[in-house]
């Protein structure tokens, strides 16, 4: 089933690298609410929609929520199984930087990150124009979280529409991945693999960091060049690089 590489919540896990980790530390007293901003502007943030933006004249019409005397807050995500029940209201997904996103707030608005989910924090509305005012490219020694390795600062760029797909798969090709699955045998690792639209997909990770309690099927993994996956794999194979976190990425079949 797709679901398992695509849609499903992963349950309690650890924040994971980048803004993640940010918000967690921020939370925790170890980073300064600015240096979270500065994080926050940079990363690839999601924002449901209610609407359908891809349509011809349409705008996202995103999720708003207000306690009882507060402010509204637009409600935005740091990874797709952070969204939850949400995606149901509003299954469409809009991806890009912190400060894009922030800089096109209503005026007087402010964001939660995560509502519902953990780590989650709220900003308000004097806050959007410091994070709209940071520069967007990432930093790959982030501050709060570990540096980011080469294929991560690739596929976060990726998601946050900054770079193009031959880039990401230019470092792709170049990269070590883990392979995570059953063993198969004694000595053979039988990657995990779904099927998206009937065409199978297998699930590669850049860090152990993005390999989560809720994957049951990663028992066990392996660390390999991407082009040894390949190799193995056949040609009329896709990928999922990092599924279900912010940075994740598919690339569909007879790409590579």
């Amino acid at each position: 089933m797709a679901d398992d590489l695509i849609t499903t919540p992963r349950g309690q896990r650890r924040p994971e690298t980048g803004l993640e980790s940010a918000i967690a530390a921020g939370m925790r007293g170890e980073l300064a609410f600015e240096q979270m901003l500065r994080v926050l502007a940079t990363w690839p943030v999601i924002l449901p929609s209610v609407v359908d933006f891809r349509q011809p004249g349409a705008a996202p019409q995103p999720i708003t929520l207000q306690k009882a005397g507060g402010p509204p807050l637009v409600a935005m995500f740091t990874s797709p199984d952070r969204v939850g029940a949400y995606a149901e209201q509003a299954p469409h997904q809009l991806v890009l930087p912190g400060a894009r996103l922030a800089s096109g707030v209503q005026q007087g608005a402010g964001i939660v990150l995560n509502p519902g989910s953990a780590p989650s924090t709220e900003i308000y509305a004097a806050a959007l124009p410091v994070i709209a005012g940071f520069p967007t490219e990432i930093d790959p020694k982030l501050t709060g979280t570990r540096s980011l390795g080469v294929l991560e600062m690739a596929l976060a760029r990726r998601a946050a529409h900054v770079s193009t797909e031959q880039e990401l798969l230019a470092v792709l090709r170049e990269s070590d991945v883990i392979v995570a699955g059953e063993m198969d045998g004694v000595y053979s690792l039988r990657a995990h693999a779904a099927d998206i639209h009937g065409r199978p997909f297998i699930a590669v990770f850049s860090h152990e960091d993005y390999i989560h309690p809720g994957m049951k099927w990663a028992q066990e993994k392996l660390r390999m060049p991407f082009t040894k996956v390949i190799e193995q794999s056949g040609p009329n194979v896709g990928y999922v690089v990092n599924p279900m976190s912010a940075i994740w990425h598919a690339v569909q079949p007879g790409t590579l």
